[in-house]
């Protein structure tokens, strides 16, 4: 996606105040399409969800040593 992302940029930095001559195949275009599509999915997501999850709990070093040791006995 880098990489598509890259080569509309150059279009755009080679025509600095005009719209980029069409250098790129449909394909290709496609394909950033859907890969900004599957993005937007996934930050959808993360929102819906996000708030849901629980700040963890702070806690000193010796505290978590001692709760690891208490696990593993």
């Amino acid at each position: 996606m880098a990489a598509d992302l890259n080569t509309v940029k150059e279009l755009f930095v080679d025509e600095e105040q005009s719209i980029p001559p069409m250098k790129l195949a449909k394909r290709q275009l496609a394909t950033i399409v859907d890969a900004w599509n599957e993005l937007k999915s996934y930050a959808e997501s993360y929102i819906e969800h996000a708030f849901m999850t629980t700040d963890p709990e702070v806690v000193t070093i010796e505290k978590y040593l001692v709760d690891l040791g208490s696990r593993t006995n």
